[in-house]
């Protein structure tokens, strides 16, 4: 009990003096490298390189730090302690050997509207960030029915996969919609315009053989 105890002080301790530290959600759990030649730096200068890792290494994450803009994790693979970034390493807990990447845009309820992006794919689980409708996005399978792994270099989240889309989003189908809409006006402007020449013509060269039957040549 007084172990337990002391492991809870020293634990809020460092919470209290450490606010730049930033815990992985995963901490201690089995990662996976997104990429080919994914690099580890021995520590947080990011100078020396220890390691080039390869797509789907397993890697043990056991803690996360702010470096700079970006976000890295420090890792255990293969018995070496670095840092990799963040955006290079993401969590399923149904992996699978090769991880199918594909390029999607959000897709939002509403022109102008936002989708969320959650921590995990757990009921209630927390918003981290937004993004806007239209908005690039790499997402892949994670073994969930109803999200998708969100890989992004601000941060890897889930998105619900009615929010995302490989055709067009909210604002490309308004857009598209108002564009074809525009076509059709101007070419039923024209179409009238033509229509009403037309039959201006055809009264004219009807009253035209009307006049030469008369024997009277109309020339206006």
């Amino acid at each position: 009990m007084k172990k337990l105890l002391a492991v809870l002080i020293c634990t809020a301790f460092l919470v209290a003096v450490v606010p730049g530290a930033v815990s992985a959600y995963a901490s201690g759990e089995s990662s996976y490298v997104l990429h080919d030649g994914v690099k580890m730096y021995s520590d947080n200068t990011l100078t020396t390189v220890v390691a080039e890792l390869q797509r789907n290494a397993e890697v043990r994450v056991l803690s996360g730090e702010s470096i700079g803009d970006e976000t890295y994790y420090r890792v255990e693979y293969n018995g070496q302690t670095g840092y990799v970034k963040a955006a290079y390493i993401y969590y399923a807990e149904f992996h699978n050997d090769v991880l199918e990447v594909r390029v999607a845009k959000c897709l939002a309820d509403k022109v102008g509207g936002r989708i969320n992006v959650y921590a995990s794919t757990a009921e209630g689980a927390e918003v981290i960030y937004t993004l806007s409708d239209g908005v690039r996005i790499d997402v892949a399978e994670c073994g969930s029915d109803e999200y998708y792994l969100l890989i992004r270099s601000d941060g890897n989240g889930y998105v619900r996969k009615s929010e995302v889309t490989e055709g067009l989003s909210r604002n490309q189908r308004v857009a598209l919609a108002v564009s074809l809409i525009s076509v059709v006006c101007v070419i039923g402007i024209f179409a009238l315009i033509y229509v009403q020449r037309n039959k201006e013509y055809l009264a004219a060269r009807k009253a035209r053989r009307e006049a030469l039957k008369k024997g009277k040549d109309i020339t206006s």
